[in-house]
Protein backbone atom coordinates (compact mmCIF):
# COMPACT_ATOMS: atom_id res chain seq x y z
CA UNK A 1 0.00 0.00 0.00
CA UNK A 2 1.22 3.52 -0.78
CA UNK A 3 2.30 5.84 2.02
CA UNK A 4 -0.42 8.35 2.76
CA UNK A 5 0.86 11.91 3.08
CA UNK A 6 -2.30 14.02 2.94
CA UNK A 7 -4.57 14.30 5.96
CA UNK A 8 -8.11 15.59 5.49
CA UNK A 9 -10.96 16.18 7.88
CA UNK A 10 -14.59 15.56 6.87
CA UNK A 11 -17.83 16.38 8.63
CA UNK A 12 -20.12 13.37 8.12
CA UNK A 13 -23.64 12.66 9.20
CA UNK A 14 -24.16 9.80 11.65
CA UNK A 15 -25.59 7.42 9.03
CA UNK A 16 -22.55 7.80 6.74
CA UNK A 17 -20.12 7.45 9.67
CA UNK A 18 -21.89 4.26 10.78
CA UNK A 19 -21.79 2.88 7.24
CA UNK A 20 -18.05 3.54 6.96
CA UNK A 21 -17.43 1.97 10.37
CA UNK A 22 -19.48 -1.15 9.48
CA UNK A 23 -17.71 -1.54 6.13
CA UNK A 24 -14.31 -1.17 7.79
CA UNK A 25 -15.18 -3.94 10.23
CA UNK A 26 -16.66 -6.16 7.53
CA UNK A 27 -13.73 -5.73 5.15
CA UNK A 28 -11.17 -5.71 8.01
CA UNK A 29 -9.57 -2.46 6.85
CA UNK A 30 -9.31 1.09 8.21
CA UNK A 31 -12.06 3.66 7.75
CA UNK A 32 -9.66 5.69 5.61
CA UNK A 33 -9.20 2.68 3.31
CA UNK A 34 -12.98 2.31 3.04
CA UNK A 35 -13.16 5.92 1.87
CA UNK A 36 -10.24 5.45 -0.60
CA UNK A 37 -11.78 2.31 -2.11
CA UNK A 38 -15.23 3.88 -2.28
CA UNK A 39 -13.92 6.98 -4.04
CA UNK A 40 -11.93 4.84 -6.51
CA UNK A 41 -15.01 2.72 -7.28
CA UNK A 42 -17.21 5.81 -7.69
CA UNK A 43 -14.68 7.28 -10.11
CA UNK A 44 -14.60 4.06 -12.18
CA UNK A 45 -18.39 3.97 -12.29
CA UNK A 46 -18.55 7.63 -13.36
CA UNK A 47 -16.05 7.12 -16.18
CA UNK A 48 -17.99 4.08 -17.43
CA UNK A 49 -21.21 6.09 -17.42
CA UNK A 50 -19.64 8.73 -19.66
CA UNK A 51 -18.40 6.16 -22.20
CA UNK A 52 -21.05 4.61 -24.44
CA UNK A 53 -21.03 0.90 -25.11
CA UNK A 54 -20.05 -0.17 -28.64
CA UNK A 55 -23.71 -0.80 -29.47
CA UNK A 56 -24.72 2.65 -28.16
CA UNK A 57 -21.95 4.26 -30.21
CA UNK A 58 -23.07 2.42 -33.35
CA UNK A 59 -26.70 3.41 -32.78
CA UNK A 60 -25.65 7.04 -32.33
CA UNK A 61 -23.60 6.98 -35.52
CA UNK A 62 -26.44 5.41 -37.48
CA UNK A 63 -28.88 8.03 -36.19
CA UNK A 64 -26.61 11.09 -36.31
CA UNK A 65 -23.97 10.20 -38.87
CA UNK A 66 -23.41 12.74 -41.62
CA UNK A 67 -21.57 10.62 -44.19
CA UNK A 68 -23.08 10.76 -47.62
CA UNK A 69 -22.71 8.12 -50.31
CA UNK A 70 -20.29 10.48 -52.10
CA UNK A 71 -18.16 10.73 -48.93
CA UNK A 72 -18.05 6.95 -48.68
CA UNK A 73 -17.03 6.56 -52.33
CA UNK A 74 -14.34 9.24 -51.95
CA UNK A 75 -12.91 7.52 -48.86
CA UNK A 76 -13.09 4.11 -50.52
CA UNK A 77 -11.24 5.36 -53.59
CA UNK A 78 -8.54 7.09 -51.52
CA UNK A 79 -8.13 4.02 -49.35
CA UNK A 80 -7.78 1.72 -52.36
CA UNK A 81 -5.17 3.94 -54.02
CA UNK A 82 -3.30 4.14 -50.71
CA UNK A 83 -3.10 0.35 -50.53
CA UNK A 84 -1.92 0.16 -54.14
CA UNK A 85 0.81 2.73 -53.47
CA UNK A 86 1.90 0.85 -50.35
CA UNK A 87 2.06 -2.39 -52.34
CA UNK A 88 4.25 -0.73 -54.97
CA UNK A 89 6.62 0.69 -52.30
CA UNK A 90 6.87 -2.69 -50.55
CA UNK A 91 8.46 -4.42 -53.54
CA UNK A 92 12.28 -4.31 -53.72
CA UNK A 93 13.60 -1.89 -56.36
CA UNK A 94 15.50 -4.65 -58.20
CA UNK A 95 12.39 -6.73 -58.82
CA UNK A 96 9.51 -6.05 -61.07
CA UNK A 97 6.32 -5.65 -59.18
CA UNK A 98 3.57 -8.05 -59.92
CA UNK A 99 0.42 -7.55 -57.98
CA UNK A 100 -1.58 -10.57 -56.95
CA UNK A 101 -4.29 -11.28 -59.47
CA UNK A 102 -7.61 -12.77 -58.52
CA UNK A 103 -8.32 -15.68 -60.76
CA UNK A 104 -11.57 -17.46 -61.25
CA UNK A 105 -11.25 -21.21 -61.06
CA UNK A 106 -13.57 -23.28 -63.14
CA UNK A 107 -14.37 -26.93 -62.84
CA UNK A 108 -13.51 -29.14 -65.82
CA UNK A 109 -16.52 -30.20 -67.81
CA UNK A 110 -17.65 -33.78 -67.50
CA UNK A 111 -17.77 -35.78 -70.70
Amino acid sequence: MATMTIRTTFALDAVTENSIRRLAALWKISKAEVVRRSVAEAERAASNMARPSPIEALQWLQKNGTLTEADVQKWSSASKSGWEEAWERKAPATQTVSRPVKTKTTKPRSA
